[in-house]
Parts: structure tokens; C-alpha cells; sequence
């Protein structure tokens, strides 16, 4: 079963414009490099911040990698779906998308589920 690989903060905004730019927050993956998970919130990520508790509620999507091929015509190869409810920390927001992630296979890229072998009639 494919769990997050890991979890990645957006690098510190430089350069001669970075205070019109605001550093995002975290973002997990599969082992493969497909997008799993994103959070997102109405502060800019601060590492102090995120310490501290000093942000506004955390929202949670998880990519949903399970579309027809009508859907995808549409969308586009994933969908974001957003968790119910918000997260007062990001240790929450990240074990929410991790839990949800493990529940429900079937978001996840089908890349990552081997096609079985079909079996020879008898």
C-alpha cells in the first residue's frame, strides 16, 4: 500500500520581488514523485510561526488520481479533493492527509498499482 513518501515546504521566496511573494506550505508525495497531498492556509508558512501555533487554520487536500476518461478530458490528470474541517497545527493537517491517504486507495495514482498478470484459462 503507497504511503507519503515525504513532505516538502516551498523554498523562501528571493530576489528583488520577494516580498510581493509568499512561501507556501507544506506539500507531500508518493515514492514515485506524483503529487499525494497540500496544505494550504491564509497565513504565509513561517517556520517560527508554524512553531509557535501562530497561524490561521489549516485547510487539507488530497489528490484524487482516480478519474474516467471523461473526467480527465475535464480536469486534467488529478482533482484536489478538501478534507472536512480545518487543523489548528500542521502536525494535525499532515496526519490527517496521511490518514485519509491509507483509508482510501483508490486516490491514488494508478502508476502505482502493478496491473495483475492475467491467468491462463484452464
Amino acid at each position: 500500500m503507497p504511503k507519503l513518501h515525504k513532505w516538502k515546504v516551498d523554498s523562501a521566496p528571493t530576489g528583488r520581488y520577494r516580498s510581493f511573494d509568499r512561501r507556501g506550505w507544506p506539500s507531500a508525495e508518493y515514492a514515485n514523485g506524483d503529487i499525494a497531498a497540500m496544505i494550504s492556509c491564509t497565513d504565509e508558512y513561517r517556520p517560527a510561526d508554524v512553531r509557535e501555533g501562530k497561524h490561521a487554520p489549516l485547510t487539507v487536500r488530497v489528490a484524487d488520481w482516480n478519474l474516467s476518461e471523461e473526467e480527465r478530458k475535464k480536469w486534467g490528470t488529478f482533482v484536489w479533493r478538501k478534507l472536512k474541517g480545518e487543523f489548528a497545527t500542521l502536525k494535525e493537517a499532515q496526519a490527517a492527509a496521511a490518514k485519509i491517504i491509507d483509508e482510501h486507495p483508490e486516490l491514488h495514482p494508478q502508476t502505482m498499482f502493478p496491473l495483475e498478470h492475467s491467468q491462463e484459462p484452464l
